[in-house]
C-alpha cells in the first residue's frame, strides 16, 4: 500500500503460447531444482528451450514473455533495440539500474534528442553500503547524470516501507518492457526472474501515466 510498484493480471487460454511458456519456466525450474550442484542454469535454459519449442500455438508477438536465467539475455537485447529504435520518446523508472549496456541505450537516445525521462528511487542518491544500490549509484554519477538531464528522483522513505520499485521502460507511448527483476546485468543473465514485452496501447497506457504521476512529485537532483 506504501510501495510505488506495479501488478499485471493477464487471462489467457493454457494452450495459448504465452501462457504455455509460463508452464515450461515452471517445468523448467524443477529441472533447476533437481540438478546437482553447479548445474541448475544449464538445467532450466534447457528444459524451458525444449519445452517452449513443443508448444503448437504461434507466439503472440504482441505479448512476449523473457525468462532468466538466460546467459545470452534475449531480454536486455530486445529492450535495447527498442531504445535504439524509439522514434520519439523513451520513459523509464527504475529502482536499481546498474546494468552498463541499458545506461548506455538510455544516455545514447536522451544525446540523440529523443525526449528521454528516467525516474529512480532516491535512495539510489546517498545508500552505497549495499552491492545492488552501491553499483546503481555509481551507474548514475558515471554513466547517467551526464547524459540524461531530465533524470529525476522520487523521494520515499524505507523506514515505513515505502520506495519506488517500479522495473519499466515505456517506449513512444505504445509499447512496454517490465518485470519483476531490477535493470542490473544479474537479473538478465543469472537470476531466475522474469520479463514482459507488450507491444499494446492498451496495456502500455497505465504505465505511461504511473510515470507521469510520479514524475509530476518530482524535482531535479
Amino acid at each position: 500500500s506504501t510501495w510505488f510498484e506495479s501488478w499485471v493480471f493477464a487471462h489467457q487460454p493454457k494452450t495459448a503460447h504465452f501462457a504455455a511458456s509460463h508452464l515450461c519456466a515452471v517445468k523448467a525450474l524443477d529441472a533447476a531444482v533437481a540438478a546437482p550442484a553447479g548445474q541448475d542454469v544449464p538445467a532450466f535454459s534447457s528444459t524451458y528451450a525444449s519445452c517452449t519449442a513443443a508448444i503448437a500455438a504461434p507466439v503472440d508477438a504482441k505479448h512476449r514473455v523473457f525468462f532468466a536465467p538466460d546467459p545470452s539475455a534475449k531480454g536486455r537485447a530486445e529492450l535495447l533495440a527498442r531504445i535504439q529504435h524509439a522514434s520519439s520518446s523513451v520513459d523509464a523508472a527504475a529502482y536499481f539500474l546498474s546494468d552498463k549496456q541499458l545506461a548506455a541505450a538510455l544516455g545514447d537516445a536522451a544525446q540523440a534528442g529523443k525526449a528521454t525521462r528516467l525516474l529512480m528511487d532516491d535512495s539510489v542518491l546517498y545508500d552505497t553500503t549495499e552491492g545492488s544500490a552501491m553499483a546503481s549509484h555509481a551507474t548514475w554519477e558515471t554513466k547517467l547524470r551526464p547524459r540524461i538531464p531530465s533524470a529525476r528522483f522520487l523521494a520515499t522513505n524505507a523506514l515505513v516501507w515505502q520506495l519506488m520499485h517500479h522495473k519499466a521502460v515505456v517506449i513512444d507511448r505504445k509499447s512496454v518492457f517490465f518485470g519483476g527483476g531490477h535493470f542490473t546485468t544479474t537479473t538478465f543473465t543469472t537470476n531466475y526472474d522474469g520479463f514482459y514485452l507488450f507491444d499494446d496501447p492498451k496495456l502500455t497506457r497505465p504505465f505511461a501515466e504511473e510515470i507521469d504521476r510520479m514524475y509530476a512529485l518530482t524535482a531535479p537532483p
